[in-house]
């Protein structure tokens, strides 16, 4: 039962962060993709992101300015 709340409660956090931060695009596809091709989550965010991200640049390119510097680019 610990291990379930506390799983229920990542998830709404994560959910949250999700919503806040715009990524919902990637989770709206991902969940066709994981019932379709029968993949994990994690999968089919790893096929999608790179995607998502190249259609969102055009919006919040700062954003992804930031992310490249904490990646170590220059």
């Amino acid at each position: 039962m610990e291990a379930r709340y506390a799983m229920a409660i990542a998830a709404s956090l994560a959910m949250k962060a999700t919503e806040i931060n715009g990524g919902g695009l990637g989770h709206f596809i991902d969940s066709f993709l994981v019932s379709k091709a029968h993949i994990s989550h994690g999968a089919a965010l790893t096929i999608i992101l790179p995607h998502v991200m190249e259609f969102n640049l055009v919006a919040v390119p700062n954003r992804y300015m930031k992310i490249a510097e904490w990646l170590g680019s220059r």
